[in-house]
């Protein structure tokens, strides 16, 4: 009797099956370009280059790019969450296929996975009057604690960084010296004291609209 050793070859029949097929994470809209966010991880059983497993992005985007050899995703462009605050990308992971099969036969197989990028605010953005300039006629025997006019400003960030508060500001020209009050929360302004036409014809007011986030770095 005599021994005979029989070798099987691999072909290529196994997909590449990703670790986490589904992800999701948060990304502040500060992140700089170059930041690594997220790692993808794909084996496939497959031996050699039928088994050797590289990434590509699916999704046509320019924020941000994946590493062909390591899975790895990060930044690649400024992001901007008053412009597109949620990202789904699809990923592919690719084995060698026709490169590793004997016969040139089995082709490359392949498997998809998908991330949701949540883009979280950073406050960049300042508040914006409605107006930039506004003019009021009052008569001068209006009660104090009249509404003589109501200032509106906007902010696109989220929460505490898109909340307004509004004050009375200093400077050059300026001449409220009292006679009005400004809602903090609301903008209304009144008049705080009685107005006397003969002493003075007109207020001037500087209007002031902050945000409540941390100042940006």
């Amino acid at each position: 009797s005599r021994l005979l050793p029989i070798t099987v070859l691999d072909e290529n029949d196994c997909y590449p099956v990703f670790e986490k097929s589904l992800a999701s994470l948060h990304v502040s809209e500060s992140a700089r370009n170059g930041t690594i966010i997220f790692r993808f991880n794909a084996s496939d059983k497959d031996e050699g280059l039928n088994g050797k497993v590289t990434y590509r992005l699916i999704t046509e985007t320019s924020q941000f790019t994946i590493d062909r050899e390591t899975g790895i995703l990060s930044i690649s462009a400024p992001l901007d969450r008053e412009k597109q605050d949620v990202y789904e990308l699809r990923v592919r992971a690719i084995d060698g296929g026709e490169r590793g099969s004997i016969d040139g036969e089995f082709p490359s197989l392949s498997s998809e996975a998908m991330i949701r990028i949540k883009i979280d605010d950073f406050n960049d953005c300042a508040p914006e009057f409605h107006l930039s300039d506004y003019n009021v006629r009052v008569r001068e025997d209006i009660p104090i604690g009249t509404v003589i006019a109501t200032v509106t400003a906007n902010d696109l960030d989220e929460g505490n960084n898109g909340e307004v508060l509004y004050a009375f500001g200093e400077g050059l020209g300026a001449s409220g010296e009292g006679f009005f009050k400004i809602d903090k929360f609301t903008g209304t302004i009144r008049s705080a004291k009685h107005l006397d036409f003969e002493e003075r014809q007109i207020h001037s007011l500087i209007i002031v609209a902050v945000d409540k986030g941390l100042p940006s770095l």
